[in-house]
């Protein structure tokens, strides 16, 4: 098998830093409201986010999978955002 794919090549770079005054506990709490907001904007029951989610169809989620499907849910949730979550 061959090494990282390109996006866990991309999720390994740094990660941002929180704001002033914001604590990360916040800001993982803030990033995953924007993740339950794009899901709910999408109508997505458990089972169709689920089958989303897995997408080589294993039954595990991959941190690519996760970070593949969230990416695609909205434009306003970035990857450095998702990098501060997984």
């Amino acid at each position: 098998m061959g090494g990282p794919s390109v996006l866990e090549q991309s999720m390994s770079k740094g990660l941002i830093q929180a704001k002033k005054g914001v604590t990360n506990m916040q800001l993982v709490f803030s990033i995953l409201k924007r993740i339950c907001e794009a899901v709910e904007r999408q109508r997505l029951t458990i089972k169709q986010l689920n089958a989303a989610l897995d997408i080589n169809k294993t039954g595990y989620l991959s941190r690519a999978e996760f970070v593949t499907v969230i990416h695609n849910l909205s434009d306003s949730i970035t990857l450095d955002h998702i990098r501060i979550v997984v």
